[in-house]
């Protein structure tokens, strides 16, 4: 549909040495991977062309560019022993969203 998908932000985080397999937090995203895994368990339409389509109703070459995505991210690996502490990814997540952009004091304490 041409239309532009910010950059996710994600931590890899390192939680066992020995095998030094990460897992992933969503800093800044989780909204657009959670509707796409929605939209993918048909939990709501599409419109296309003023008719509506569930993703299992798509026809399979619209299913197959629509799965075959791959959202644009930012990934930071995070230093096993040096970990990112939440004023880290609550600053990294600000930084993203509201540089420049003077925020409602609740939306910011909500953060925290």
């Amino acid at each position: 549909m041409k239309r532009h998908i910010p950059r996710m932000a994600m931590l890899n985080v390192v939680s066992n040495k020995e095998d030094m397999k990460g897992v992933y937090q969503v800093i800044d995203g989780k909204q657009r991977l959670s509707t796409m895994l929605e939209f993918y368990r048909n939990k709501f339409t599409l419109l296309i062309d003023e008719v509506e389509f569930y993703f299992k109703d798509l026809p399979e070459d619209y299913q197959n560019v629509i799965s075959g995505f791959m959202f644009p991210y930012y990934i930071v690996n995070e230093d096993f022993g040096n970990e990112f502490t939440d004023e880290d990814k609550i600053n990294w997540f600000r930084y993203i969203n509201f540089a420049g952009i003077p925020q409602d004091s609740e939306h910011i304490k909500s953060l925290m």
